[in-house]
């Protein structure tokens, strides 16, 4: 009997192996800006018959990455959830080169790859809004804002010495304190966020005031840009620690719209207001924790 089941068992993993597995096609795949060594495409189910979206897998991935050339540093790929053309929520997954060109799987929870993503599909699939689902959040993207909702908040909870960080950047400090990720955020006394030099070292600064005259607050993310990542350019980072802070600075309530002009760490100019919504429920059977930090919604202007 034991040898009866073990040539069964042989049989179907023969069986399995001789199955071969559908390559990954993108229905599209455009850059995502000009001059962007990101694409973003939208790949098609494997079989139109069946009432499920491909979902990548190392196997059917290998052969779709292989096709994109040399100049592609990172591909978001957007997975329908549902078959048809209606489905207007996707699943995405991003895959990078590591050092050695090999394609890599990064992190997705980036407010540049999710805008990327939804501004390619509402283009190149004529829809309003679109949701967008990956490991780390949960997206709603609508024409009308171009807003980004559900970004982990981070905290600036290990307080730094304000005068030893005046003197290394060389303008005079209100307050600094470090996120647990490791971004220093730095309130500039004066608000001259032009005089404040790049820390040596590589430590990442994110120079913060608040406007003459009542305006939008001013910020500027302050680290040597990635060389040949157009990624991450720091606006997720940057956001998340400037919501919370300006909310408590000024105790702004939950919802309440937070404007802040913002100079990325490639030294672009984005408009960002910034909403902080209460944080998710723990799902059933998690660990309740007695603090949890609220979400962040994103909008560009």
């Amino acid at each position: 009997m034991r040898r009866m089941y073990c040539g069964l068992l042989a049989l179907c993993l023969t069986s399995a192996l001789e199955v071969p597995v559908p390559v990954a096609v993108a229905r599209w795949a455009v850059r995502s800006g000009s001059g962007s060594a990101t694409r973003v495409a939208l790949l098609e189910e494997t079989d139109a018959s069946a009432a499920r979206a491909l979902w990548p897998v190392a196997a059917s991935m290998e052969g779709f990455l292989a096709d994109f050339d040399g100049e592609a540093s990172a591909i978001v790929c957007c997975l329908p959830f549902a078959t048809g053309r209606e489905c207007r929520t996707f699943g995405l997954r991003r895959y990078e080169r590591d050092g050695g060109g090999r394609w890599v799987i990064g992190s997705a929870a980036t407010a540049a790859t999710c805008r990327a993503a939804a501004a390619a599909l509402r283009e190149n699939e004529k829809k309003d809004a679109v949701a967008l689902r990956c490991a780390e959040v949960a997206v709603e993207s609508t024409d009308g804002g171009r807003a980004l909702a559900g970004f982990a908040s981070d905290p600036c909870s290990i307080e730094r010495d304000a005068a030893e960080v005046a003197a290394a950047l060389g303008v005079p400090v209100a307050f600094a304190a470090t996120t647990p990720a490791g971004l220093t955020l730095v309130e500039v006394a004066d608000g001259d966020l032009d005089a404040a030099t790049r820390p040596a070292g590589g430590e990442e600064i994110l120079a913060t005031a608040a406007a003459a005259g009542g305006g939008a607050f001013r910020s500027r993310h302050l680290r040597s840009p990635r060389e040949g990542d157009d990624s991450d350019d720091g606006v997720t980072r940057s956001a998340a620690a400037l919501g919370l802070f300006w909310a408590a600075r000024t105790g702004r309530a939950v919802g309440e719209s937070i404007d802040v002009a913002h100079a990325t760490a490639s030294g672009s100019a984005v408009d960002l207001a910034l909403s902080l919504a209460s944080p998710p429920k723990p799902k059933f059977g998690g660990r309740k924790l007695k603090r949890r930090l609220p979400t962040l919604g994103i909008t560009f202007r």
